[in-house]
């Protein structure tokens, strides 16, 4: 038996050039941080669920304009490089950093990550109950996100959906509470 088409796949139908040639506009200006594929990807699995979410009588176009390039801007912010540098750096091209992977082999022939030195013996290494006991001292939001996005690698957006929080107010809680330990440590 056929399925009709729904109201939203229409749109979908209708729309889908627009969330390529979104797609592929953010991943110009992006060349280092996201492929194109997966920039397309993005843009297309927010246009499905925006589609569900338009008005009838509202133009489309801004509104799933602005959902899709929302949705790449978040993709990257989640998977993009860890290292941030200035927009100075990027711009005179000084940059040291490139996304890629440790895993890739050097000029030398051995992975990158095997040619980064180990710590040395004298820097500070916290352990484990240590660090326990001063999160303890955090107030309890502060140190669950801790916990969370750095012991346990949750991403940001995911910890602030759980707590109920917007990513922005778990970013700053998380900084603030950094900002204690590195005081307590020093």
């Amino acid at each position: 038996m056929a399925r009709t088409s729904s109201p939203s796949d229409a749109v979908i139908h209708q729309f889908l050039s627009l969330a390529d040639v979104l797609a592929c506009r953010f991943q110009r200006r992006f060349p280092d941080l996201i492929d194109r594929d997966d920039a397309k990807q993005v843009a297309r699995l927010e246009l499905v669920r925006a589609a569900r979410c338009l008005k009838p009588g509202l133009p489309p176009v801004p509104f799933l304009k602005v959902r899709i390039e929302g949705a790449l801007r978040h993709h990257l912010r989640d998977h993009g490089r860890l290292v941030r540098v200035s927009r100075r750096e990027h711009e005179k091209g000084t940059c040291p950093f490139s996304h890629s992977s440790l895993d890739l082999l050097s000029p030398c022939g051995t992975p990158w990550l095997d040619s980064i030195p180990a710590p040395e013996p004298e820097e500070a290494v916290v352990d484990q109950s240590a660090l326990e006991k001063l999160l303890d001292h955090l107030p309890a939001a502060e140190a669950a996100i801790i916990r969370l996005h750095l012991l346990e690698g949750r991403s940001l957006r995911a910890i602030g959906q759980d707590l109920g929080m917007s990513t922005m107010s778990v970013q700053r809680r998380e900084k603030a509470g950094l900002a204690w330990l590195r005081q307590e440590l020093a």
